[in-house]
C-alpha cells in the first residue's frame, strides 16, 4: 500500500521509493547478488551435477542436458577464477552430448565453421516466421522476445523497418505483460542503435511510466511485477528489474535503476540453496499467499548478471552497417571502422581463449591479431590463435587466446 505522493503527476511507486530512500545501491546489489550465484553454483557443480552421464536434475527429478548450464558455469567460472577447472569438465560433459551442440557454446569450445552451419538454418526458419508475424495486424509481433535486435542482425532494411512500425502502432492497452515487456526490450535496443533515439526514448519512458510502474505491488515479502491480476510471474519479474536498470543506467536515474535492483533482488530473496525460484507468486493485497512451479537460475542468470562472460549477440550496425553482429562470450569495448581498416577490441581474461563469429564482414586484405599481421591456415582452431573466412557468408571466424585482458584484432582493406 502506498501513501498518496504529493506531486500528483508522479508514479507512487517512484515517490515512494524517492521518498523513503528504501533503494538498494550498486554495492547492496553486487552483495546480494554474489549470495545468489553461490547458491546456483552449487546445484550447478554439486547437487544438481551428474559428471558421469553429463547432465542435471531438473526440479521434477529427471535428468537432462542443457547448454544454457553449460555456459552458465563457464561464465561463472571466469568471473570466480576456476575456468581452468571447470572448462575440460564442461567441454567433456558437452562431448557426451555432442548431438545437442549449437552455436550457444560455441564461444567457449570452438568447431565454429561446423556449428554455424547448423546455426543458419535456424535463422532462416526464425526469419520466415518473423516476417509472417510482421505482417499480421495487432500485436503479435510482439509475443516475440528480442525481435529488433534479431531483424537488425539478421533481417533487411525493410524487416527492421516493418518491426518499427509495428513498434509505433502497437496497442499497448491490449498487450499482455509479457508482450509489454518485450516492447521495452525493443525500444530500448531502438536508443541504443539510434533508431530515431529521442522518439523511442519518450516511449521507453512512457510504457514504464504508465504500464510497468503501475504494475509493480509492494508486500511484505519484498516488490513483485503483477502479470496478471493476483499473480506475478516471476521470470517477468526479473526481467522487468533488468530492463528498468538497463533504462535508468542509460538515462541516468538512480530511482528508476533502484527499482529495478528491488525486483530483482526481492525475487533472488525467494531463492532456495539451488537457486531456485518459484516459478509464480499468488498475492493478496500486500500479501504473498502461495506460490507455484519453479524457475531455474540458468534461465535468469543473463539478467540477474549481465556483465558476465556470457554467450550473447551484439549487433554492430552502428559502427559498421546493417547486418554486421558478433557473437562472443566476451565484451566488445571497442569498434573502429574506416574505409581502409576495421577494429574491434574484445574484453576477456588473460590466459582464457575464446571463439569469435563476425558476420556480415566484406572481403579484406589482411588481419592483424596481436598487432601484427597473422596469416591464415586451414585447421586455425587447432592453433592458440588463429582465423579463417567464409566469403560466401561473408563470416570470419577468430579463435583468439588472449595476451592481455583487452585484445584487438584489426582487418585491412
Amino acid at each position: 500500500v502506498y501513501n498518496a505522493a504529493n506531486r500528483p503527476n508522479e508514479n507512487p511507486v517512484v515517490y515512494w521509493f524517492g521518498e523513503n530512500g528504501k533503494l538498494p545501491d550498486a554495492t547492496e546489489y553486487t552483495k546480494a547478488v554474489n549470495a545468489y550465484a553461490d547458491k546456483a553454483w552449487n546445484g550447478w557443480t554439486t547437487s544438481r551435477y551428474d559428471a558421469k552421464a553429463g547432465t542435471w536434475e531438473m526440479r521434477d527429478g529427471s535428468p537432462s542436458f542443457k547448454q544454457n548450464i553449460v555456459a552458465a558455469i563457464l561464465a561463472e567460472s571466469l568471473r570466480r577464477g576456476s575456468y581452468s577447472t571447470w572448462f575440460p569438465e564442461m567441454q567433456h560433459t558437452s562431448l557426451l552430448h555432442a548431438q545437442d551442440i549449437t552455436l550457444d557454446t560455441t564461444p567457449y569450445f570452438g568447431s565454429l565453421e561446423k556449428n554455424y552451419a547448423r546455426f543458419e538454418g535456424t535463422i532462416a526458419q526464425q526469419l520466415l516466421s518473423d516476417q509472417t508475424e510482421l505482417q499480421q495486424t495487432g500485436n503479435a509481433a510482439f509475443g516475440i522476445g528480442g525481435l529488433l535486435k534479431f531483424l537488425v542482425d539478421h533481417g533487411t532494411a525493410s524487416t527492421v523497418n516493418g518491426a518499427i512500425t509495428s513498434m509505433k502502432a502497437a496497442d499497448v492497452a491490449d498487450m499482455n505483460m509479457a508482450a509489454i515487456l518485450n516492447l521495452l526490450d525493443d525500444e530500448l535496443t531502438a536508443q541504443q542503435l539510434g533508431y530515431e533515439s529521442k522518439g523511442f526514448e519518450l516511449s521507453a519512458k512512457e510504457l514504464i511510466t504508465r504500464h510497468i510502474l503501475p504494475a509493480i505491488i509492494r508486500t511484505g515479502n519484498g516488490f513483485y511485477l503483477q502479470t496478471e491480476s493476483g499473480t506475478s510471474d516471476l521470470a517477468s519479474s526479473v526481467f522487468a528489474g533488468y530492463l528498468l536498470m538497463a533504462q535508468g543506467k542509460q538515462a541516468n536515474d538512480q530511482v528508476l535503476e533502484g527499482i529495478g535492483r528491488e525486483l530483482v533482488l526481492s525475487a533472488l530473496a525467494l531463492s532456495d540453496n539451488e537457486g531456485f525460484l518459484p516459478g509464480r507468486l499468488t498475492i493478496s493485497g500486500d500479501r504473498v499467499e502461495g506460490s507455484e512451479g519453479f524457475l531455474a537460475p540458468e534461465k535468469i542468470y543473463k539478467w540477474v548478471l549481465p556483465g558476465a562472460y556470457y554467450p550473447h549477440e551484439t549487433p554492430l550496425t552502428t559502427q559498421v552497417g546493417q547486418g554486421v553482429w558478433a557473437w562472443t562470450a566476451s565484451r566488445i569495448t571497442s569498434v573502429d571502422s574506416t574505409a581502409k581498416a576495421l577494429s574491434v577490441t574484445f574484453r576477456f581474461p588473460a590466459g582464457a581463449i575464446e571463439h569469435i563469429v563476425l558476420h556480415g564482414i566484406k572481403p579484406f586484405l589482411s588481419v592483424k591479431m596481436f598487432g601484427v599481421q597473422w596469416g591464415s591456415v586451414p585447421q586455425f582452431e587447432q592453433y592458440a590463435s588463429g582465423w579463417a573466412y567464409q566469403k560466401s557468408t561473408q563470416t570470419l571466424f577468430i579463435k583468439l587466446q588472449h595476451r592481455s585482458e583487452d585484445e584487438t584484432v584489426t582487418l585491412e582493406y
